[in-house]
């Protein structure tokens, strides 16, 4: 990041540090968790509205794993390279025709799912009934 290693401290500890320390807005990195995984530590057994921490080391590490130099060379597909780290670009017809077959592979999934609940269900309930003669 453009922060000096001297002034960042250890461990960052509210919305604003984090904030400032990626150069964004706190509604843009509170976003980027519920939406990208931006790693916020929270205390255990607290979800939402708590206080957060953060390392700037894993919010480093985050950001160099999610996110790409943008592919200025023309050609999708091509590796480049951006401070050291190298960056696929995709083609995003690919990706969006990627995502669609994944999400019809899911709502394949959902329906087999339901279906077998539905004979466990009847299967348990043909079970639990008593039969003639029994009680």
């Amino acid at each position: 990041m453009a922060n000096n290693q001297a002034e960042v401290p250890p461990v960052l500890t509210c919305w604003k540090d984090i904030a400032q320390y990626l150069g964004k807005g706190v509604r843009t990195v509170q976003r980027w968790e519920q939406e990208f995984g931006l790693p916020v530590r929270r205390p255990n057994g607290i979800e939402h509205k708590s206080p957060v921490a953060a390392h700037p080391g894993d919010l480093d590490a985050w950001l160099q794993t999610r996110w790409s130099a943008r592919n200025t060379s023309g050609s999708p597909g091509k590796q480049v390279s951006a401070n050291g780290f190298k960056f696929v670009h995709t083609d995003l017809a690919e990706a969006i025709r990627i995502s669609q077959e994944l999400r019809v592979a899911h709502q394949s999934l959902i329906s087999e799912t339901r279906l077998a609940l539905e004979a466990l269900h009847a299967t348990l309930v043909t079970c639990a009934l008593p039969r003639e003669g029994e009680e």
